[in-house]
């Protein structure tokens, strides 16, 4: 991972919650503002950090060659 902050300063995407009867922009909007950073955050104290390649494949693709990889 490139440039990750602090661990204790990312926002765990489980600690927010969000309104499901708000209409989705609003939602999204919510998290955004919660989580801070949607490409750099944890999920139950694991750093998700999302990038984007120019080579085409999909994250199905990726994560199918993964799987291969660890079995």
């Amino acid at each position: 991972m490139r440039n990750i902050a602090k661990k204790d300063s990312l926002v765990d995407i489980k600690d927010i919650d969000i309104n499901t009867k708000l209409e989705p922009s609003k939602r999204i909007q919510k998290f955004i503002d919660e989580v801070k950073n949607p490409y750099l955050f944890k999920c139950e104290g694991m750093i998700v950090e999302s990038v984007f390649s120019s080579d085409n494949h999909t994250l199905s693709d990726r994560l199918k060659q993964y799987f291969r990889i660890v079995e």
